[in-house]
This record gives structure tokens, sequence and C-alpha cells, in this order.
């Protein structure tokens, strides 16, 4: 199915949906991620009570938690990747060259007002 999405796109298309929806979910859950941390290490006084090594039961947790993370997060990018829609990709990339393309046009018409501008300016 990816491979099928990735024909109909096109492989720069493709790569910039995939790259969105990764740094989308990478974001999501490491803020998930430090909250859990924080709370482990909120709970590190009462453990320490226990436990003369508390800390190195907490130290695998959290690294039990990170890679329970990494396995979330291949999973949710390849649940989103499924679910892109190609035609409202498509549209978005005509409106963006669209748009591009009138911000050169805006561009060149700024660029030259600022040359007549400073070509007064040498000439005063």
């Amino acid at each position: 199915m990816v491979a099928e999405k990735r024909e109909k796109l096109g492989d720069e298309a493709f790569f910039e949906t995939v790259r969105r929806i990764a740094l989308y979910t990478t974001d999501t859950l490491w803020m998930e991620h430090l909250e859990a941390m924080d709370y482990l290490r909120s709970s590190v006084n009462l453990r320490a009570y226990g436990q003369p090594r508390a800390d190195c039961g907490i130290q695998k947790e959290g690294l039990m938690m990170f890679r329970e993370m990494e396995q979330v997060f291949k999973e949710q990018v390849l649940s989103l990747i499924q679910t892109i829609n190609i035609e409202n990709i498509k549209n978005t990339e005509t409106n963006r060259n669209r748009k591009n393309s009138g911000e050169k046009r805006q561009f060149d018409s700024q660029s030259q007002r600022i040359f007549r501008i400073f070509g007064r300016v040498r000439q005063s």
C-alpha cells in the first residue's frame, strides 16, 4: 500500500508528506515522553525510601519507555501513511506552485520598485 501511494504521488511529494508525518508524530510522542519522564523523576523520591539503588530501576524504566515510544512512532507513521489522501496532496501542491509563482511575480515587482528607489537615490 505504501509503494502504491508513493507511485501515485511521485517521490518528491511522497517523501515531503512522509517527512511532515514523521515530524508531527515525533513532536507529539516526544512531548508525551518528556511528560512521562518528568512524572517518573518526581517518583524517584518516593521509590528511594524503599530501595537502596532506586536510580537504576528508574533508568531501566526510562529506557523501556523510550523503546516503547520508538515502537509507537513506527506504528503511527505507518498508520498515517496509509491514510494519505492523494487528491488532497495533489491539490495542495498545485496551490503551492501557484502561490510560489505569485510570490515570484510579487518579488520581481518589489525588486523593480526597490531598484527604482535606489536608482533615484544614486542619481540625487
